[in-house]
């Protein structure tokens, strides 16, 4: 936050006071500071029309909305209400093949689909194994911002945004399923960090492997296996693509 004193022009001015947030990791800070943002978003002097104004305020708004309803049975924000399978799913109408033990971390989870990657906020984690679920794409278009698409941790809610937005690469894993269950999604970027600190081996070595975690409307974040380099790299390249589960505990 800056301020600065008032111009001798304006000296019964009052103080300016200048915010300067990163909207794309509203997620870090406290619920009063995003109230005091989404104040400050409306009360925003930019001209009309401003649109860099009007994205910083749905933003903010969105991010309102994503806490309280992330915590409501089923989770509303994971599948914005336009997936009913994956509502299903996630409201436990369809988690029967969920009941047997996971293995070692990093070994084969077969009646999941893929390797068990351990516990990851809440759920158990799964890279899917088959060739369909392991392919290569580009993330979306170059210069396109994808509102929804900026969590670092929910992979399910920023595939469904980039879906919205006509990602390929998303659509496609979204009309995957696995033995009727409709619950794949593209890993964040901590669920993709998450899956080289405990099971590098399990991925291909050479070549990036997309997240689903965009840095801009330019680039979202990668992940390599054999040295555990990551980056923002453009959206309009072609990488890995690897299908992850969550399974809930």
């Amino acid at each position: 936050m800056k301020t600065s004193s008032p111009t001798s022009a304006s000296a019964h001015a009052c103080t300016r006071i200048t915010f300067e947030v990163d909207p794309r990791n509203l997620e870090g800070y406290t619920d009063e500071y995003i109230v005091q943002l989404w104040h400050i978003s409306q009360a925003n002097p930019a001209p009309f029309g401003d649109l860099a104004a009007c994205e910083f305020a749905e933003h903010v708004g969105r991010e309102i909305i994503r806490r309280f309803v992330s915590t409501q049975p089923p989770q509303l924000w994971s599948h914005h209400g336009r997936h009913p399978a994956q509502a299903e799913c996630l409201a436990g109408k369809t988690q029967s093949t969920a009941g047997d033990a996971p293995p070692e971390i990093g070994q084969p989870w077969a009646s999941q689909g893929g390797i068990y990657l351990g516990i990851h906020e809440g759920a158990h984690l799964v890279a899917m194994t088959a060739p369909a679920y392991n392919f290569n794409g580009r993330w979306g278009e170059y210069d396109q911002n994808v509102i929804g698409a900026q969590s670092r941790t929910d992979g399910v809610a920023n595939t469904i945004a980039m879906a919205e937005a006509g990602s390929e690469i998303a659509l496609k894993v979204l009309h995957l399923d696995f033995d009727g269950l409709k619950d794949l999604f593209i890993p964040s970027q901590t669920q993709l960090q998450h899956a080289y600190a405990v099971a590098p081996e399990c991925f291909e070595k050479t070549g990036w492997y997309w997240s689903s975690t965009q840095g801009s409307r330019y680039n979202a974040f990668v992940q390599h296996f054999e040295y555990g380099c990551s980056d923002w790299l453009l959206k309009a390249s072609e990488f890995r693509v690897r299908a992850f589960r969550a399974i809930p505990l």
